[in-house]
């Protein structure tokens, strides 16, 4: 299964304070180091999905980022995004399974996320966008990363 990021403009919205996030930035390199202790790959490269700011697939554990997230200023909420699928991804082995997080997105993520028919992928993308949308978000991802995946 592979499943996309294309939401530029929640994103921004959250990340109004932030400043401009680089490939350096500690929070991103972080994580992208953390995902690839737990065997993924990611790559910063445009997704091969037209229109993704972010993407992963579940089958090759790949997780693209678009170099576009970086002079958005909304790399850091698309890793985390992605990351929380890769998450999901440990937990089904392999299928992406919730992980049963409990709070909801902030009200305007809503219309993101819901608008996935599958209720399945609907949860998942809730989740995702749950957590992404949180200022703790990068302790929230790792802890799931850290419960759910094993380290290489």
């Amino acid at each position: 299964m592979i499943l996309t990021c294309s939401l530029w403009l929640l994103l921004a919205a959250v990340n109004r304070v932030n400043a401009q996030t680089s490939p350096v930035d500690p929070d991103f390199a972080s994580l992208k180091q953390q995902l690839q202790a737990k065997n993924f790959r990611v790559l910063l490269s445009p997704p091969p999905q037209r229109g993704a700011y972010g993407l992963l697939n579940a089958q090759s554990r790949t997780i693209w980022i678009h170099p576009l997230t970086f002079e958005l200023g909304i790399a850091v909420p698309v890793i985390v995004h992605e990351a929380v699928h890769a998450a999901q991804v440990c937990k089904g082995q392999g299928q992406l399974a919730p992980l049963g997080v409990t709070a909801e997105p902030l009200v305007y993520a809503r219309p993101f996320w819901l608008r996935y028919g599958e209720i399945h992928r609907r949860d998942l993308e809730r989740e995702a966008f749950t957590i992404q949308t949180q200022p703790n978000r990068i302790a929230l991802v790792s802890d799931y990363l850290n419960q759910f995946c094993p380290s290489s």
